[in-house]
């Protein structure tokens, strides 16, 4: 019966120790991305980080797939021939689009699908759909899921919905709401 206990926390004190180590790439990620958004040159270290995530933990796949394409059309703004940017960017809205159909309630994956395509120029025909995921944000928004994502997070998000996209007042509303309750 010892053995059993043992064992069971031996298996339990793994899990912590991988979901943490986890946790902890994905943090790393994540600033290796915010860090090739400013520059393009970091971003194939950062997809790296992303593909590294995704082998280690299928369920993260979608997610580390929105990056990556949001990382790629990244690649295009400082890519010097026109056709290449325009690739570039392409490939990334595709990586984007076929991640987020795969999990298309993941409030990060949004996030950066929407914010990536906010920022594209008009000629990709982005904006209405980069609006409309970014508000489909709001209403995803729930109790279970502001304990899910980290309150940093869901404050950059909200404030960035509510400073760049048209809400209605029922969505101006529900943001700020969702604003003071993360305090």
């Amino acid at each position: 019966m010892k053995t059993i206990i043992y064992f069971i926390t031996f298996i339990f004190l793994s899990m912590t120790v991988l979901s943490n180590s986890l946790n902890e790439r994905l943090e790393k990620a994540r600033k290796f991305y915010y860090e090739a958004t400013q520059n393009s040159k970091k971003a194939d270290l950062a997809i790296k980080y992303f593909i590294e995530l995704k082998r280690i933990d299928a369920g993260l796949s979608s997610l580390a797939d929105t990056y990556i394409g949001s990382l790629t059309a990244v690649k295009a703004r400082d890519e010097f021939f026109p056709w290449k940017k325009f690739e570039l960017a392409n490939d990334g809205i595709e990586i984007m689009e076929k991640a987020i159909k795969s999990d298309p309630n993941n409030i990060e994956a949004l996030f950066i699908y929407g914010s990536t395509c906010y920022y594209l120029p008009f000629f990709f025909g982005k904006s209405n759909d980069a609006e409309t995921q970014l508000k489909r944000i709001i209403h995803l928004l729930n109790d279970k899921s502001l304990n899910q994502y980290s309150q940093d997070l869901l404050k950059n998000v909200l404030t960035f919905i509510k400073d760049n996209i048209k809400l209605s007042p029922a969505e101006i509303k529900k943001a700020d709401d969702l604003l003071g309750r993360l305090g």
